[in-house]
């Protein structure tokens, strides 16, 4: 059997993308028909500002939600790859290694310490604060696994797996130690987070310098 060559794969794959992303600008709580679509992005690539709420719904709210949850996919994926590529093992993924609870941990210790956290450098990160948080808990987390699981300079399968067990147990541990009422207003704050454009420009910035760093 002919074996399928990889570009023919990426080329489905980016076609299921694109029919996603159509998509998923229609379907909604209000359904917006693909004509109005169109007619809306003529006008935010003319620069004529929209004047009905379903152009501000679909602008303002519904497309850099779709944008980012792609960028945020492509995020991960890249993320994945360098992952397995630093351990040299394909069945490496963040929740095995402790990366997502490593990165958990330091951003409910920013949400939990909340107010008390004070100095120059706090205000001068100012909303950057909890992200970098997070990045220093997940690289900490990665890091641990990694010399944990290093023997003569080459990774085990057995002890990565233990490694990835016990440091994901340790950073639920510190969790469940601010367990409350703040760790429940941490989930929501997350989860509830307002999507605009300023935050899609950063996605897109933070997936060019991922993979800028998967080239030779």
């Amino acid at each position: 059997m002919k074996k399928i060559p990889f570009h023919t794969y990426y080329l489905v794959l980016s076609l299921v993308l694109l029919l996603s992303l159509i998509v998923s600008t229609r379907v909604g709580a209000v359904s917006i028909g693909y004509d109005r679509i169109l007619l809306f992005l003529r006008h935010a690539l003319t620069g004529q500002p929209g004047s009905t709420i379903e152009e501000q719904l679909f602008l303002q709210i519904r497309l850099p939600r779709v944008l980012l949850c792609a960028l945020t996919g492509a995020s991960l994926s890249v993320s994945g790859a360098l992952m397995q590529a630093l351990f040299r093992n394909p069945i490496v993924e963040p929740g095995l290694v402790g990366t997502s609870s490593g990165a958990a941990l330091g951003a409910a210790f920013v949400f939990v310490m909340g107010k008390s956290l004070s100095g120059a450098w706090v205000d001068m990160l100012g909303p950057f604060l909890l992200p970098l948080a997070a990045f220093v808990g997940g690289g900490l987390a990665t890091l641990l696994v990694y010399r944990l699981s290093s023997v003569f300079g080459k990774v085990n399968v057995n002890t990565l797996l233990l490694a990835g067990i016990a440091v994901n147990a340790l950073a639920a541990g510190g969790m469940d130690c601010h367990a409350g009422d703040s760790c429940s207003e941490a989930k929501w704050a997350i989860m509830s987070s307002t999507i605009r454009w300023p935050r899609v420009r950063k996605a897109s910035q933070s997936d060019g310098s991922r993979v800028c760093s998967l080239m030779p």
